[in-house]
């Protein structure tokens, strides 16, 4: 089992704004579950109590309401958004909790670079099966001395150097993508036009 840890200061956890979605999507408030605190007489160390307006919840991710279809690429990862938490920068959070739950994914009219994919752009089903979770932050992360010197979980030693003969496939096909951009009479960004 893999244990994931995220601290956060400033600000915490509330469900995002749901803007043009209306009033249900995403994760929805009634489907979070809170316990109710308790006191045994016989002092069960599994008594539930707390104090002031912080309580621990689960949530369901089955139950995430997923938006889509897509109808143009790829639109900004907050359609995955189950909770954020705000910073004191407007539209960039502190956090995001984001899940990747069973959805289908369908596009039209939607960019590819020439041999990025030989699949079919039928539409498909995406994720069946499985459920993944990812936080993304505006803020640089960082590693506590103990997940990296004395967990024994990390595999292996960050070594920068590793990253020095990584080569992006993208630039091999540029006069490619120029051709496929003039072809469907879209601006082309190599010539300095920008978007």
């Amino acid at each position: 089992m893999n244990e994931d840890i995220q601290e956060i200061f400033g600000s915490h956890y509330v469900l995002p704004d749901l803007g043009p979605l209306g009033a249900n999507g995403l994760a929805n408030a009634r489907d979070f579950e809170y316990p109710l605190a308790h006191f045994d007489a016989d002092q069960s160390p599994w008594n539930i109590a707390w104090h002031g307006n912080y309580v621990p919840y689960k949530y369901a991710m089955e139950k995430f309401v997923s938006v889509g279809s897509i109808s143009k690429d790829h639109i900004d990862p907050s359609i995955l958004c189950v909770l954020t938490a705000p910073s004191k920068t407007p539209n960039a959070p502190l956090a995001d909790f984001l899940i990747f739950s069973p959805r289908w994914d369908v596009a039209n009219g939607t960019f590819r670079p020439p041999k990025a994919t030989e699949s079919d752009l039928a539409p498909m089903k995406v994720n069946e099966g499985s459920i993944g979770f990812m936080f993304e932050t505006s803020m640089m992360l960082t590693i506590t001395d103990y997940a990296m010197h004395r967990s024994g979980k990390l595999l292996h030693e960050h070594e920068p150097k590793m990253w020095d003969d990584f080569k992006a496939q993208f630039m091999d096909h540029l006069d490619e993508v120029k051709a496929e951009l003039e072809a469907a009479d879209l601006p082309n960004p190599l010539s300095g036009t920008r978007f």
